[in-house]
């Protein structure tokens, strides 16, 4: 996993414990660093399928100027709301997934 924070930590633990309260009857009270670095892995997984579903080799692609975007700020509005939601699904399946064993989320693979 690279060195970039690419989630906002303390909104999943946030969530992960509400995940706790409500499906497992608050069996879980901490998230460990595992729990948290897991998502994160996940969350690069979904740009890098996004990457790799678009993927030309570098002989096939024609370049395009730098300083050209794409991308208006109502698509980026989009996916961010496309990703939001899919990461609460994630966080929540990882919560249902965890064995009852202790009070901290860990690793649920």
């Amino acid at each position: 996993m690279s060195e970039r924070r690419l989630l906002n930590r303390s909104a999943v633990k946030d969530f992960a414990l509400k995940c706790s309260k409500e499906k497992r009857a608050g069996k879980f009270t901490r998230v460990g660093e595992d729990f948290l670095t897991e998502v994160e892995v996940d969350a690069e997984i979904i740009v890098r399928e996004v990457l790799t579903k678009w993927y030309l080799e570098p002989s096939e692609r024609v370049l395009w100027e730098e300083p050209t975007i794409f991308v208006t700020g109502e698509l980026m509005d989009c996916m961010k709301t496309a990703l939001n939601e899919a990461l609460t699904r994630m966080i929540q399946r990882k919560v249902q997934r965890q064995p009852s064993c202790g009070c901290t989320l860990g690793r649920t693979r």
